[in-house]
């Protein structure tokens, strides 16, 4: 057997895996990056789960043709998985078909990464309390509910109030983009000093050093942006 056209031949079959992991990477808030072997792993796995799943829907078809068709198809299974030795056949259209399921198997695995859903529902459950991978920093502010926030500048004793529309998080600081922003100054025991309004703002805060609240509003009016 020759090894490099076996090799060729394995590269090409993990790219579906290759790229559903890259989805999953690119598209997913971490506070950690992951290292090299778990990126291969879910590559493995996601690339698996897409011929599976090329697989099932190959044998769906045959079940339905058989049961309508005067002409019988036997089961068979798809080349990806049956000629795995044989160094000589590449099934390009299995592969194709697999990177069309690989995308959106990673985009369902982003999805339910993104929402906690299996995490969600193992608490529901009672299996485990486990809230997710991320951070409390990434988990609050991916929450459904969460759309327009307080963002507390402690040192400078500044109050941003908008509805958030990215975030992220280094090593010592948290990183927010706000829209329809409205500064307040604020003091200890004092109500909030309006300042001014922007359309966005960017802020980076040290880490231990802000505070984000959630705001309560029904309405984006300036009118309905109270505070106390």
């Amino acid at each position: 057997m020759n090894i490099s056209n076996l090799a060729l031949k394995l590269i090409v079959l993990l790219f579906p895996g290759l790229l559903a992991a890259l989805l999953y990477r690119r598209l997913t808030v971490r506070h950690k990056e992951r290292s090299d072997f778990m990126f291969v792993l879910i590559a493995i796995t996601e690339g698996v789960v897409s011929y599976l799943t090329i697989q099932t829907l190959y044998y769906l078809y045959i079940f339905v043709n058989n049961l309508f068709a005067k002409y019988k198809l036997e089961y068979e299974t798809i080349h990806a998985f049956k000629d795995l030795n044989n160094s000589n056949i590449i099934p390009y259209n299995e592969i194709m078909l697999a990177s069309l399921a690989a995308t959106f198997i990673g985009l369902i695995s982003v999805k339910i990464s993104h929402h906690n859903l299996l995490n969600k529902y193992a608490f529901k459950l009672g299996i485990s309390n486990k809230y997710g991978d991320e951070n409390l920093y990434s988990n609050f502010l991916n929450e459904n509910c969460l759309s327009w926030v307080y963002v507390k500048d402690i040192p400078n004793e500044l109050v941003y109030l908008g509805s958030v529309q990215a975030f992220s998080e280094s090593e010592d600081f948290k990183e927010l983009v706000l829209n329809e922003v409205t500064v307040y100054r604020y003091f200890k025991d004092e109500e909030y000093k309006e300042l001014y309004e922007i359309p966005k703002i960017y802020i980076s805060l040290p880490k231990d050093k802000v505070i984000i609240e959630q705001a309560n509003l029904i309405e984006p009016e300036k009118n309905e942006k109270g505070v106390s």
